[in-house]
């Protein structure tokens, strides 16, 4: 079931990939994934839109570096020694993702310029 979240092969047959993520979030929104047997580091996966929220709203405490990206740890190492670590605003966490970010918010000229809307907030 592990392997919805590490193979990108399985989202070919999105049906497939459901009934995994479906067996997944019967046991629970946030599941301790150990593939460490065939290489991968353990890692959290979290399918519930509440935890995934919650944790949204926890920089000081939940963190996307250093390893952002699913891989094997021998893999990790490899591109990390190489120096091609990928590190775009999503993997990036605060102080450096708040300054890319107001940095790249204007390099799209259709984005509207006014503030999104808080759900359950009316618009000021």
């Amino acid at each position: 079931m592990a392997s919805a979240c590490r193979k990108p092969q399985r989202y070919a047959d999105l049906d497939d990939w459901h009934r995994s993520v479906d067996a997944l979030r019967a046991k629970g929104p946030v599941q301790w994934v150990d593939e460490s047997a065939m290489g991968y580091t353990p890692f959290w996966s979290v399918i519930g839109h509440e935890q995934v929220m919650a944790i949204e709203r926890q920089p000081d405490l939940f963190t996307n570096e250093p390893n952002a990206v699913l891989g094997r740890a021998a893999d990790i190492e490899r591109q990390r020694a190489s120096g091609g670590i990928i590190r775009s605003l999503v993997q990036m966490d605060a102080p450096d993702h708040p300054k890319y970010r107001k940095l790249t918010a204007d390099w799209d000229p259709g984005r509207e310029k006014t503030e999104r809307p808080t759900p359950g907030r009316s618009p000021s």
